[in-house]
Order: structure tokens, then C-alpha cells, then sequence
């Protein structure tokens, strides 16, 4: 671990590759989702077994960050939320459910009485930048959660949905 000039605690985690393969799924290469499907990009999903803190901030590891993060930290903590995704701005166009999964080639199993109508214009959030409440996510069992719609994927062989850990992880707090 290490301190930086500005005050930010970096700590490196030896990730638990059993664990985390557990809601690694199977990404499409037709659908030119580069690395995707690489184990590290769902290690995210089990920070509650390696941080021993209420809150963090993920970031992708491609993020430039240009302010402070401890905004993103204060305001989760305010809301009581779970997780608290960063806003875009007004002229980008957020993604939908319907964007990413795909019943025609393989229909999702989804929680007793999900309106799926309704969750296909759900607006996607981008998880490669959020605050997490790691507490809230041990005790929802959010991973679980993740897992079981990765081995749906898995069990259609990639064709469910596409967007690596992106789909399990806004389908999990359905």
C-alpha cells in the first residue's frame, strides 16, 4: 500500500480467483467486447471479502479522475443506498436494459415479479465508476445475486446478455 502526495490510500488486493470465477461470465468475442470476460473484471463484486471499510470507490482502471472522490463517498453514505453510480452528462444518452440482454437468443430467468416489460426502458448505469456501500453489499448478498445471472450466461454460452459484469450487476438489484 501506499500514501500519495495528495492524500489518497492506495492498497493493492490479492484477489481469490475461486471466489471471483464464481460470477465471471462468458462474453461474446463476435461482439467486440475486447477483455471483457477477463477474471479481474468481476474481482469488484467480492470487495466486501477483501476491504475491511464501509465505503469505496471503484474506479476502471482506464478512469482519469479530475476531483476529489471523497463527493462520491459522502453522498452514498447520505443517501443510505447500496451503490451510487456517477451521473453523465445531459447530452450523453444512457443505455437501457434492452441494450444489453437478449431474451430472443436466451431469456433471463429474473426475480419473482420483476416486470420485465418495465425493466427493458431501465436505464444501465456505468459500473466502471461508483461508490459502493460494502456493508449494505454483504448484507443485501449482492454476489450471489451476480453469480446466479452469471451461470445463466454461462449456461447460454454468452448469448443472455453482453457488457461483461455490466448486465449482472444492475440485474442483481432488481
Amino acid at each position: 500500500s501506499t500514501l500519495t502526495v495528495s492524500g489518497a490510500y492506495i492498497v493493492l488486493h490479492q484477489i481469490d480467483t475461486q471466489l471471483v470465477s464464481r460470477a465471471a461470465t462468458t462474453v461474446s468475442a463476435a461482439r467486440g467486447e475486447g477483455r471483457l470476460g477477463a477474471l479481474e473484471n468481476f474481482a469488484r463484486f467480492y470487495a466486501h471479502t477483501m476491504m475491511e471499510r464501509e465505503i469505496v470507490v471503484y474506479l476502471d482502471p482506464d478512469t482519469i479522475v479530475q476531483r476529489d472522490l471523497a463527493e462520491l463517498r459522502d453522498r452514498l453514505r447520505a443517501s443510505g443506498k447500496t451503490v451510487g453510480f456517477v451521473d453523465r452528462p445531459p447530452r450523453h444518452r444512457y443505455p437501457v436494459v434492452k441494450d444489453y440482454v437478449h431474451p430472443d437468443q436466451c431469456p433471463l430467468q429474473l426475480p419473482e415479479g420483476t416486470n420485465s416489460s418495465r425493466l427493458l426502458t431501465e436505464v444501465v448505469y456505468n459500473n466502471g465508476v461508483y461508490a459502493v456501500n460494502l456493508v449494505r453489499w454483504a448484507e443485501k448478498d449482492i454476489a450471489p445475486r451476480i453469480e446466479g445471472f452469471a451461470a445463466q450466461q454461462r449456461a447460454c454460452k454468452g448469448s443472455a446478455y453482453n457488457g461483461g459484469g455490466q448486465a449482472p450487476m444492475f440485474l442483481s438489484f432488481l
